[in-house]
C-alpha cells in the first residue's frame, strides 16, 4: 500500500497547531484568520476515536488514515507491523505498523459508530514530531460522508462552448424512438434477429418446455376456491370481450367447463379504458394452499 499524501501532511500540519491554539478564538480576531469551529474551509475537522475528543487533518491526497505513534501510545492504542510498507512523497519508504484492533470513529455528520484500522507513523517522519497527528485519508473520507464538490473534469476554455443545435431532443419517444445511434441500433437488431425468427415459430398452443415453468399448488382434499364472476362494468364489457376473444382465438384459453376450481376475473381500467390487464382473482386458492415448513 502506498502512501502519497505527506507533502499535504507537510503544508498542513503548522496550520493544524495553530489552529488548535487558537480553536476559541471568533472569527475576526487580529491573531486568528480562521476559526476551525465554524470555517467549512478548514482541513481540520473534530473528530473522535475511542471516544477521545481530538482533530483531524482532511487529505485527498493520502490513501490510508494516519495517526502519530506519540498519540497511539498517550490513549493506548495497541500497534503491530504488518506486511507492507508506506512509500512517502519523497520516495522514502518506511515498514507499515497498523492499530491492533479496530478504532472506534465518531463523526458529526453521521449516527453510528464507525470502526476502522489506522495506520501508524513514526513521529520522526512528520513535522512537529512532538505533536499528537490524525490524517484522515481516503479510506476514512466516504465513511465519514466528507465528499469533494465541484472539482473540474476539464480545463476551463477561454472560448465561448458552442452548443450543437443540430440534435432534436424533441425527437425522442417513449418506447418508439430506438437506443443509441443508427449503427448501434443496427448490429443490435442484427444480433437477436435469430432468436426472434426462432421464437416466431413457436407453437403458442404448445406449453413451455422448461421444468420449473409449471408450477404445482399443494391444496388440501375436499376443498374448492370457486367465486362467482364480479360484476365487470358495462363500459368496459366490450373492450374485455375483445381481449378474450383474441385470446381464444390465438389458443391462449380455451372455454373451461363448470368446476370448483373457476375463478373470477379482475379487470383493472383507467377512466373508460382497459389498462391492459385482466387477470384471475387467485387469493382463495392462496389461503387454500398448504405451505411446508
Amino acid at each position: 500500500m502506498t502512501y502519497n499524501g505527506i507533502e499535504v501532511l507537510r503544508e498542513n500540519l503548522n496550520y493544524l497547531r495553530y489552529s488548535l491554539l487558537r480553536r476559541n478564538n471568533n472569527v475576526g480576531d487580529n491573531d486568528n484568520p480562521c476559526n476551525i469551529n465554524c470555517s467549512p474551509l478548514s482541513p481540520a475537522t473534530p473528530i473522535i476515536l475511542n471516544n477521545i475528543l481530538s482533530y483531524g487533518i482532511i487529505d485527498t491526497g493520502a490513501s490510508v488514515s494516519l495517526i502519530s505513534k506519540k498519540y497511539a501510545q498517550k490513549y493506548n492504542i495497541k500497534f503491530h507491523s504488518v506486511p507492507g510498507s508506506l512509500i512517502l512523497a519523497d520516495g522514502s519508504n518506511i515498514p507499515r505498523l497498523q492499530t491492533v484492533d479496530p478504532v472506534l470513529v465518531e463523526y458529526d455528520n453521521i449516527k453510528k459508530v464507525i470502526e476502522h484500522k489506522f495506520d501508524i507513523i513514526s513521529n520522526d517522519n512528520i513535522i512537529n514530531s512532538d505533536d499528537e497527528k490524525i490524517l484522515i485519508g481516503v479510506d476514512l473520507l466516504p465513511k465519514l460522508k466528507i465528499y469533494l464538490s465541484n472539482v473540474a473534469v476539464k480545463h476551463k476554455s477561454l472560448q465561448k462552448e458552442v452548443i450543437d443545435s443540430s440534435k432534436n431532443d424533441d425527437a425522442y419517444v417513449p418506447n418508439v424512438t430506438n437506443f443509441g445511434t443508427e449503427q448501434e441500433q443496427y448490429a443490435f437488431e442484427n444480433a437477436i434477429k435469430t432468436y426472434i425468427d426462432k421464437n416466431k415459430k413457436l407453437d403458442k398452443t404448445t406449453l413451455c418446455t422448461i421444468k420449473d415453468a409449471v408450477l404445482y399448488l399443494p391444496t388440501p382434499p375436499g376443498f374448492i376456491a370457486n367465486i362467482r364472476q364480479y360484476p365487470i362494468p358495462y363500459s368496459l364489457k366490450e373492450q374485455v370481450m375483445e381481449i378474450i376473444e383474441s385470446w381464444e382465438k390465438d389458443k391462449i384459453i380455451v372455454p373451461a367447463k363448470p368446476s370448483g376450481w373457476n375463478l373470477p376475473m379482475t379487470v383493472t381500467f383507467k377512466k373508460d379504458h382497459v389498462d391492459g390487464a385482466i387477470c384471475k382473482d387467485k387469493k382463495n386458492i392462496r389461503l387454500l394452499m398448504i405451505f411446508k415448513e
